[in-house]
């Protein structure tokens, strides 16, 4: 799965969206399927009016073989401040996960794909983001380690359709 992260980095290049080259490069020589879930961590710093729905904030592992075995998991964050970690009620059957994954692809390298990500849905405060809100969002995989900059100060309009952006629903 380490190929993971340059697959998800270069579909993003690809697209306008700009993600930090030296983080490109460090994600590059990563395997989420190494990560203990403990240590996992998104922190996000969203523009003026802008918030996330409560319960959308997750991090993603989907993984196929080629015999056609299929994983989604999806585990939400909880909040502390703007870092967003997964919650100790979650973390034992994200290392199951994580755990049939690796097997997946301990047994057939070369026929078992996945992808790792992070995301969430956001909502309006107030009026609303800026035309030209702009966000960064950060992983942290390592003990003690940096949040690595994924996104760093990219447009909202760079991820979401800007109609989906001018018109998000207000947070409840």
């Amino acid at each position: 799965m380490r190929g993971v992260f340059a697959g998800i980095l270069g579909a993003a290049v690809s697209g306008c969206v700009w993600i930090n080259p030296m983080t490109a490069l460090q994600l590059a020589t990563m395997d989420p399927l190494e990560a203990d879930p403990s240590v996992m961590a998104v922190q996000l710093e969203l523009p003026e009016g802008v918030a996330v729905v409560p319960g959308t904030a997750e991090l993603r592992i989907a993984t196929q073989t080629a015999e056609g075995e299929a994983l989604d998991g999806r585990y939400l964050l909880v909040r502390s401040g703007d870092v967003w970690r997964v919650p100790d009620t979650v973390q034992p059957g994200m290392r199951r996960d994580i755990a049939q994954a690796r097997a997946w692809e301990r047994a057939d390298p070369d026929g078992t794909s996945g992808s790792f990500g992070a995301g969430f849905e956001p909502c309006a405060v107030g009026d609303g983001p800026a035309e030209d809100a702009r966000f960064t969002m950060a992983l942290q995989l390592e003990p003690g380690g940096a949040f690595l900059p994924l996104f760093d100060n990219v447009r909202l309009t760079n991820l979401y359709d800007a109609e989906f952006v001018e018109q998000l629903p207000t947070c409840g």
